[in-house]
């Protein structure tokens, strides 16, 4: 490289990222508080009809409507459940108040009496002579005075749904219908064959009916009978069913709603198409439908009624976090790019080539978006617009997209890009990035550190303007780079399975687990006055002296941390199961590691609206 082009991107590399961290050895850091969680209650997956109103169970946690629809409560991790993830739902007790919540990680009492908790994952629950039963996978449990028991032996598939029939207990499973009797599960035969079929949905009344993927099935009378397409259901595969006044309510994925009434099958016109969940409110004679991505519909027998899910972003699996003047913006998994504003959440994806977004960056004053279709976007106003190779890329294909320095960084396919604002300038040097793709970027005085997925770490050396690199045996302890940045006059390199590595300027240090990292796994990393590493396993506070460690027991939904931010005194958390927020205090370093164990759910959670607390964000 000539001295003049050395010199030329030194000077690049300076600009805005020459400061040295000293300062950061202060008496007081800043440790987070989480007290806001926010997640998207789109996806319904159980629904049920209680005396102190209607419960949709969501994958962003629990919601309780009144009778006409509007919102009375919301309930998450951070007010007691298990998990976001509801499974299942089943009312306390008949006519009375609160339900049975099954959630991925256990089962749980919500704004009633208290219940032993249960400890599982819980698909399905019911009642069995008077008891709660809950499977949990192939086992079905049964609640007694003692707790929770195992009722029979466990069943040859994990359980998808249960019903009582004939004082009898029924299981659906991926692999058909089974009946427990004389303390064993018996396949259940369908005229001369077997049901086996993937039974999704059960419910009884006069008759036991049963919906799988390839219609519905009644039994009644001592006889079976099925129906399909040929009979009127606008689609055979069967997702929920619930029984009404003088009618069975059956939900399909594709073809909407119908119901089965005097033996003929009627559609419901105007219904949602891909309903998920059904429940009967005989007090005002309506029907609720959960669905796929569209929150809930109440029907009168007149008009569809969406009820639409509060102020949320539109999805809660975050893969990417960065704050920009008075705003938050999120990346989504398959949800586009989330923003908040002063409390209030927008969803935007027109423009974008995927709604899978990997990573979100703010600089020059604009932002930007990586799609998972490699694709970058700079937004301007409200609309998203392509960064191409003619915009001055050196590929038009990116890996990352991020600020450093001040300025904006974009990885390719053996390049890296710099923007400063008004043009942008490409280095591809060769050997060291040939055939690279480009993880990560950190500036550290004049320095620039370029973190890749297969050949470790890159080094510009500012004062020599040469290339060096990084790899197993020199300094790294994985040669696929996750994450790099400056902190503390070092620069910190979380990788895929070798845990956090440190460089202070003349050795490496490798940190690792069990301690002080919980996972060797990193997949993000920010730095404030604090160090927080985001793993597999949870997150890592480093305030320079203790590491302490934080997961569900402290307010985040999930151990596994795919984001993280800083934006003043708010720490942004993402997860596949939402965006925790955590308030910044100020502690004193001789404070005692809080390493901790998540303790078991507690026996009941009141109905409050702890998974909705109003922060403004950005």
């Amino acid at each position: 490289m000539s001295r003049r082009r050395a010199g030329l991107l030194a000077a690049l590399i300076v600009a805005g990222g020459a400061a040295v961290l000293a300062h950061y050895a202060r008496a007081t850091t800043r440790a987070p508080v989480f007290d806001a969680l926010f997640t998207s209650t789109r996806k319904v997956t159980a629904v049920a009809v209680t005396a102190d109103g209607v419960w949709l169970g969501t994958e962003g946690g629990l919601v309780c409507c009144d009778a006409g629809g509007a919102e009375t409560a919301r309930v998450t991790t951070l007010g007691g459940l298990p998990a976001n993830r509801v499974g299942a739902l089943l009312p306390l007790e008949p006519h009375s108040a609160g339900v049975l919540v099954g959630t991925e990680r256990g089962a749980v009492a919500v704004g009633g009496a208290a219940q032993p908790p249960l400890v599982g994952r819980c698909t399905a629950l019911c009642r069995h002579e008077g008891d709660a039963c809950a499977a949990v996978g192939r086992q079905v449990m049964c609640l007694q005075e003692a707790g929770w028991e195992p009722l029979g032996p466990p069943l040859p598939a994990d359980a998808r749904c249960l019903a009582e029939f004939g004082g009898e207990l029924w299981a659906g499973t991926g692999r058909g219908l089974f009946l427990l009797t004389d303390d064993e599960w018996a396949p259940v035969v369908y005229r001369d064959d077997p049901l086996a079929a993937t039974v999704n949905a059960l419910a009884a009344s006069e008759a036991l009916y049963v919906g799988t993927v390839g219609g519905l099935f009644v039994w009644g009378d001592g006889d079976w009978r099925g129906y399909t397409t040929a009979d009127g259901l606008p689609d055979n595969h069967v997702t929920a069913l619930a029984i009404g006044e003088e009618a069975v309510y059956i939900a399909t994925y594709g073809g909407g709603v119908a119901r089965l009434r005097e033996g003929e099958v009627e559609p419901l016109a105007g219904s949602p198409a891909y309903a998920t969940a059904l429940a009967w409110d005989s007090r005002g004679s309506a029907l609720w439908v959960g669905t796929e991505d569209q929150g809930a519909f109440r029907w009168d027998g007149l008009a569809w009624q969406p009820q639409p899910p509060a102020n949320e972003p539109p999805g809660h699996n975050i893969t990417s976090l960065a704050t920009g003047p008075g705003e938050l913006l999120v990346g989504t998994f398959e949800h586009g790019v989330a923003t908040c504003r002063a409390g209030t959440w927008e969803s935007a994806g027109s423009g974008l080539s995927s709604t899978w977004i990997n990573h979100m960056a703010h600089g020059q004053g604009r932002a930007w978006a990586r799609t998972s279709a490699g694709d970058l976007f700079v937004r301007d106003g409200d609309a998203w617009h392509p960064v191409t190779k003619a915009s001055g890329l050196t590929k038009p294909w990116t890996s990352f997209v991020g600020s450093a320095g001040g300025n904006v960084w974009v990885g390719t396919w053996g390049a890296v890009s710099k923007f400063d604002g008004r043009r942008w300038q490409s280095y591809a040097p060769k050997p060291a990035l040939a055939d690279q793709v480009v993880t990560g970027v950190a500036v550290l005085g004049r320095d620039l550190w370029v973190g890749t997925a297969k050949s470790g770490l890159l080094r510009y050396n500012g004062h020599r303007g040469t290339w060096e690199t990084y790899t197993l045996g020199k300094g790294l302890t994985d040669t696929w780079v996750t994450s790099v940045a400056a902190w503390h006059g070092s620069l910190w390199v979380g990788t895929f399975s070798g845990g956090l590595c440190r460089f202070d300027g003349r050795g490496w240090e490798h940190l690792g687990a069990p301690a002080p990292l919980p996972s060797v796994r990193v997949n993000c990393l920010a730095a404030t006055d604090c160090l927080y590493v985001g793993t597999l396993e949870g997150l890592c506070r480093f305030d320079g002296t203790r590491w302490t460690t934080y997961g569900r027991a402290d307010g985040l939904p999930s151990e596994i941390v795919q984001a993280l931010c800083v934006d003043g005194d708010r720490l942004w958390v993402g997860t596949p199961e939402g965006l925790a927020c955590g308030r910044l205090v100020e502690v004193k370093p001789a404070s005692p590691p809080a390493v901790r164990q998540s303790p078991p759910p507690g026996p009941t959670v009141k109905p409050c609206v702890c998974g909705r607390v109003t922060r403004t964000c950005g």
